[in-house]
């Protein structure tokens, strides 16, 4: 009724139906009731009724935007006035161009919005989001690099999730063009160094996407080569490849064959040493399912694929068949097959003789109270001096066969896997070799008799309590336990077909088969914990946290998804769930303070503000980064609570006053400073602060001039 009135009313009182003012009355109220299409009519005729009006041109552009008619947008939004809102209207304009595949003609027009008059300042941020987002994903590195100072320079003092997410895409795309100029050392180090450098500025929610350990790792190991160079082509640099995504980047193709004497030997061992100590530190439990690791050696292997026909019942199974090319007179001689891409671990389930038993047909129980032959490399089964064993990951199905060599005697063993420096170290520690020993064992000795004796530190080694991939295997067999065997196997079709889409970025089809797999069996390693990855990525918040919980009922051990499951529990309300999860982190990583900040957080959105202030003082005594993302939030908030909600202004003013040169330049906390200064009696300095805050550019016009008037000089 309201609504009949309104239009009668317009079209009694205006000149014409079709009138600009009247068409556009009409037309706001159609984007109040968000019907968009009604909306267009209007604004269409009032547009061409009066195209002159600056405002017209900006909301048809916007409607035609958000009707996702972007071809119909672009020419609309290029004849906005620069005096109307010039940063929001390049922004939709950027966003069309970039929907119809003008990529270039995109980047241009942000490109000229950067140092546009700042009407609308406050939607600069979104600019400088879009602009990053695009060219991300174009791999345009260059652009990135060109306005690097420019954007990360403004978001330091507009802490926000996007500032967040803009600083995540430039660590990604540098880290990415590390791995891509792996070959040149320089040039990736430089890269490194770079994402590094904004990663520890922190990426808020962000930082999950990201694991820290791989980057500093990388650093480190580049460090190294700056000290003790190599030739670029040696096998030695493929430690980049360990860490990268996509591992077929380079080297995929490439075969080393090099004489090396023992003058070139001495000189590249502590290269070889620097690799087999970052190997150890994998072996002891790290674990990631997004990366693909590459075994580390001297020993390149290429790959053919042949039919090999079972001796016991014939049947015939494809297999990969490794073909060594070995750098000769290198003193290793550890041969091994390559993994499918489905394994990221560098160790896998011990076996042992009453779970796996070695039979003389080629046959292993798998724990389904069946036997299942094993596609394995047929040297394997038929040489007769096999004497350490193999060691598989197929005890629920849903990993890959993993195949290595363990050669006949003690000696063969440490030579094949240890450099010739280990030797001595590793005979005193080195109890018994026997058959059926698994390689978990000598590698957990290894680690913890060798690796740790060199103390080497800065490779961040494992602690005791972190998780390993064979806990995960114990739970996983434990579930799988009387599970019909057929669904377990129709699950990790599934599950493997899944994997093979996310890898390569067929998203919508990787979670209709994760689900498939969930269907069959919901506890598979991982499965849960990538479907709550997906649906969190499609912002169907509540599926995610279906997922991500039940991953973490099922293996509590895991650590990796845990600020995920906080910050979705924040986002449904759950507040005392999210402190806890928070909680638990910290008890199991003390270091990673930044946890007491998000805990500080949960308390501020439900206005419990003595436990936000409680602790983020505990943040902020021991976060010794102040430029971090959540230490200037903490400051900001911090300030605002003990200002405006507590007004304990002397209070507010000694803890600022610690921190008075790090928010300088930063509006949002300078303005509590200053109103700490001038309800404290000091009306002249705090003026002054608030002319410089006016001058930075503070978003809240009306509060400002307030405080303005109020401390102003008679």
């Amino acid at each position: 009724m309201k609504k009949t009135i309104i239009v009668l009313f317009l079209l009694f009182t205006a000149g014409s139906l079709f009138s600009a003012k009247t068409a556009y009355q009409l037309f706001i109220e159609e984007w109040k009731n968000k019907n968009y299409e009604k909306a267009l009519e209007y604004i269409k005729t009032a547009y061409n009724e009066d195209p002159s009006k600056d405002y017209l041109p900006y909301w048809y552009g916007l409607t035609l935007v958000t009707l996702k008619r972007h071809e119909e947008a672009i020419p609309v939004l290029k004849k906005v006035p620069d005096s109307y809102y010039p940063l929001t209207t390049r922004w939709y304009l950027a966003s069309s161009l970039k929907e119809t595949g003008q990529i270039k003609e995109a980047i241009e027009v942000l490109l000229d919005s950067f140092h546009y008059p700042e009407k609308d300042n406050d939607k600069k941020i979104f600019v400088y989001q879009l602009f990053t987002d695009i060219a991300a994903k174009e791999k345009q590195t260059d652009l990135l690099l060109s306005h690097e100072d420019e954007i990360l320079g403004y978001i330091s003092s507009h802490p926000s999730d996007s500032a967040d997410w803009i600083k995540y895409l430039f660590v990604k795309t540098y880290y990415d063009a590390g791995i891509e100029k792996a070959h040149k050392i320089n040039e990736a180090f430089d890269f490194f160094e770079k994402s590094d450098r904004i990663l520890s500025s922190g990426l808020g929610k962000y930082a999950i996407y990201f694991e820290r350990g791989n980057l500093e790792i990388i650093v480190r190991a580049l460090h190294f080569f700056e000290e003790n160079p190599v030739p670029d082509d040696l096998p030695v640099h493929r430690i980049l490849v360990v860490f990268a995504k996509e591992t077929k980047a380079f080297f995929q193709d490439k075969k080393y064959e090099y004489q090396m004497n023992q003058e070139d030997i001495q000189k590249y061992l502590p290269v070889f040493e620097l690799f087999r100590k970052i190997y150890y530190y994998y072996t002891a439990g790290k674990y990631d399912f997004s990366f693909e690791y590459e075994w580390i050696d001297s020993s390149v292997v290429d790959l053919k694929t042949i039919e090999w026909k079972s001796k016991n019942n014939e049947e015939t199974h494809m297999i990969l068949q490794p073909e060594l090319n070995t750098m000769k007179n290198f003193p290793t001689r550890l041969y091994y097959s390559k993994r499918n891409d489905f394994d990221t671990f560098v160790f896998v389930y011990p076996f042992e003789e009453t779970h796996i038993p070695y039979g003389k047909n080629g046959y292993y129980s798998l724990g389904f109270g069946g036997k299942t032959p094993l596609i394995l490399t047929p040297y394997f089964l038929t040489s007769e001096k096999m004497r350490g064993g193999i060691t598989l990951t197929t005890s629920v199905l849903n990993l890959p066969i993993l195949v290595h060599e363990f050669f006949h005697n003690v000696e063969g063993a440490f030579e094949g896997l240890t450099t010739h420096v280990f030797r001595p170290a590793y005979k005193k520690i080195w109890p018994s070799w026997y058959h059926g020993e698994g390689e978990l064992k000598y590698y957990n000795l290894a680690f913890q008799n060798i690796i740790r004796k060199q103390k080497i530190e800065n490779l961040n080694f494992k602690k005791e309590s972190d998780l390993t991939p064979y806990e995960y295997l114990e739970k996983s067999k434990e579930l799988s336990q009387n599970y019909p065997e057929e669904k377990l196997k129709k699950a990790y079709s599934f599950f493997q077909d899944a994997w093979t889409a996310y890898r390569e970025s067929r998203y919508q089809e990787a979670l209709t088969l994760f689900e498939k797999t969930y269907s069959l069996a919901p506890f598979f390693i991982r499965l849960n914990e990538l479907l709550g990855y997906l649906y969190y990525q499609k912002k169907d918040y509540k599926s995610s946290l279906k997922h991500y919980e039940l991953e973490y009922s099922l293996y509590p051990q895991n650590n990796f998804f845990l600020p995920t499951l906080a910050y979705l529990y924040r986002l449904e309300k759950e507040n005392q769930k999210a402190v806890q999860i928070y909680r638990k982190i910290l008890e199991g990583n003390p270091n990673e303070i930044v946890y007491l900040y998000y805990i500080g957080i949960v308390y501020y959105e439900q206005k419990d503000y003595y436990e936000t202030l409680n602790y983020f003082y505990q943040y902020g005594e021991k976060e010794k980064d102040y430029s971090r993302t959540e230490f200037l939030s903490a400051l900001e908030i911090t300030a605002y609570i003990l200002c405006q909600v507590e007004k304990n202004y002397s209070t507010a003013l000694t803890f600022l006053k610690k921190y008075e040169t790090v928010f300088q330049n930063k509006p949002n906390t300078l303005i509590y400073f200053a109103i700490a200064l001038g309800e404290t009696g000091k009306q002249k300095e705090a003026y002054q602060l608030l002319l410089k805050v006016k001058k930075l550019g503070y978003a809240y016009e009306d509060f400002l001039s307030y405080y303005l008037k109020k401390y102003k000089p008679k």
